[in-house]
């Protein structure tokens, strides 16, 4: 939900990529999965104070981890920034 896919898909995917907002990406097999969710800051918020983690307060973390092609180390640092 802190997430801006459309952003990511059209500067640093150069809209070679559609965003996901589902498990199943868009257009697998001709099937258009339901929005699932959306970019919401303020909800993600919410829901991470909900979680026992009031202003990110406690987070232990996230590692990404990815391959050596290029796109997916821009993507890694964009979302890093995000």
């Amino acid at each position: 939900m802190a997430l801006k896919r459309e952003t990511l898909a059209a500067t640093v995917m150069q809209k070679s990529v559609y965003p996901a907002y589902s498990i199943t990406p868009p257009g697998t097999l001709g099937y258009q999965p339901p929005k699932l969710f959306s970019f919401d800051v303020e909800l993600a918020r919410q829901l991470l104070a909900e979680a026992g983690y009031p202003n990110g307060e406690g987070w232990p973390g996230l590692e990404i981890t990815y391959n050596t092609s290029e796109s997916h180390r821009k993507v890694a640092v964009a979302l890093q920034q995000m």
